[in-house]
């Protein structure tokens, strides 16, 4: 298996060449999996990987959000084989064109990941070594990752409450600039800091005004989820936004500020998905971008 990433500036040539020794169900079939897809999508991804799971595969999600890691640990776990790292990554990124990754905000994009609990075992330092050697990227094994996924799941979700409810022209950079914006990003990022605390891990709170500064730095820069959102496509919403409704209830802490944005943005990931809704376009009318029935332009 080869992995070439040629990173040119803030703009990346990805090229994949995967090579599974033996094959599936092979005793050989001891690689690794890296989830990359979007986080509706990982279970399912996983449980077509199964044939190719080792016994010392690992298995390193990179999935925004927090509840999905529990899922993927369970499923590697009922395999009897393999092993499941917690992780993340942190860049911001948009497709240009087919195999023309554009991405900006964090240079270099990096990996976070380690273990559930405890000190890495020796095929996790393995891999820390590959990624340490890998161009144009980070990887940083923690050992609370947990913790690390977090503070990035309280920023991602908050970033993504304000600026989807808001529109395009709230990029990142915007929000530290307009006092009601900002007085909304950090309600949520204080709920779901809260909400990290209710499951005894830690997220310190200055952590919230180092984010302030990611913020001011990140030129036009808006999360995948809103673009989405903005565009009429199925989003992360529900995995972000929705999960921390749901164990906001689960843990009893309250989260007023995310679940306000939840209940005005979920009804566009449904319509995007075609589902079944109450709500009727009117005839030649579709939805578009932020305007959503908005209709379309006169030719």
């Amino acid at each position: 298996r080869t992995w070439t990433h040629q990173a040119l500036g803030r703009q990346s040539s990805i090229h994949h060449l995967w090579r599974v020794p033996g094959g599936p169900h092979s005793e050989d079939a001891s690689g690794h999996i890296i989830l990359g897809c979007k986080a509706s999508e990982a279970e399912g991804c996983l449980k077509q990987c199964e044939p190719w799971c080792g016994p010392e595969t690992l298995v390193l999600p990179l999935q925004n959000g927090v509840d999905g890691l529990t899922t993927i640990r369970e499923v590697v776990k009922s395999w009897g084989k393999g092993h499941a790292l917690a992780g993340c990554c942190n860049i911001v990124s948009a497709i240009a064109e087919p195999g023309h990754i554009k991405h900006w905000a964090a240079n270099p994009p990096y990996i976070t990941y380690g273990e559930f609990q405890g000190a890495p075992i020796p095929k996790t330092l393995q891999v820390k070594a590959i990624l340490d050697a890998a161009p144009g990227m980070d990887g940083n094994l923690e050992e609370d990752a947990l913790s690390k996924i977090w503070e990035k799941f309280t920023f991602i979700c908050s970033t993504t409450a304000v600026q989807a409810t808001t529109g395009p022209h709230a990029t990142q950079d915007m929000i530290p600039e307009i006092p009601e914006l900002l007085a909304t990003w950090r309600a949520a990022m204080h709920e779901i800091a809260a909400l990290c605390h209710s499951y005894g891990i830690k997220y310190d709170l200055e952590w919230v005004d180092k984010r302030v500064d990611a913020l001011k730095s990140a030129k036009g820069a808006t999360t995948s989820c809103s673009r989405d959102l903005w565009n009429g496509k199925p989003s992360e919403v529900d995995d972000l936004l929705g999960s921390v409704v749901r164990m906001g209830k689960e843990q009893k802490v309250p989260v007023p500020t995310i679940s306000a944005c939840y209940g005005a943005l979920i009804v566009r990931d449904r319509i995007a998905r075609g589902q079944d809704l109450p709500i009727k376009l009117p005839e030649g009318q579709k939805v578009l971008g932020p305007y959503m029935g908005a209709p379309a332009p006169a030719a």
